[in-house]
Parts: structure tokens; C-alpha cells; sequence
């Protein structure tokens, strides 16, 4: 997640990783976090997450651009039943 975010909500480290990057290796903090779809079901705690600079990560939607705030990986997913319309613009998630 963006580092930034986590830390506006007032969120205080618990650890850090190293990780490899484009820049070399880098060290990063660790969050506890939890993510959660209101109204969808999807509910769900982490022991942490990473800490990370996300700036300049955009995407563009139809109602103008917005920042990525975090990176959902396919641990997460892996439940889940994903259907991109990359012509619709769409994304449709069922689990």
C-alpha cells in the first residue's frame, strides 16, 4: 500500500522488509491492515502489508485519472473470479 496512506490514517509501523527494486534493495515498513468491500462481503485482516511509494501510479477512468493507493495480489485473489472488459472499462469480481 501507499505509504503515504497508511500513514495518514495513523497507522504506526510493526516491522520492516527489504525489498529488490528497480533502485536496488530498499527497506520498507510493515502495517497492519485490513481490507474491506463494504456491501460486497469481501472482508479481510492482514498480519501486515508493505509500505511502499506508489507515487505517480496513475489510472485513467472515464471520470477523470486516480492514484493507486495499493496493489491487490493474487494471494488475495485467489478465491475470487475476476472478469476484465478492458473495452467496457470494467471490472467484475465474484467469489
Amino acid at each position: 500500500m501507499h505509504e503515504s496512506v497508511l500513514q495518514r490514517l495513523g497507522l504506526n509501523a510493526i516491522g520492516t522488509v527489504t525489498s529488490g527494486t528497480a533502485a536496488g534493495r530498499v527497506l520498507h515498513n510493515l502495517y497492519p491492515a485490513r481490507l474491506e468491500f463494504p456491501g460486497e462481503g469481501i472482508d479481510r485482516e492482514f498480519a501486515s502489508v508493505t509500505g511502499v511509494d506508489l507515487s505517480g501510479q496513475v489510472v485513467s477512468l472515464s471520470s477523470g485519472v486516480r492514484p493507486i493507493i495499493a496493489l491487490i495480489g493474487r494471494d488475495v485473489m485467489a478465491d475470487w473470479i475476476l472478469i476484465y472488459n478492458g473495452v467496457g472499462g470494467l471490472v467484475t469480481i465474484s467469489f
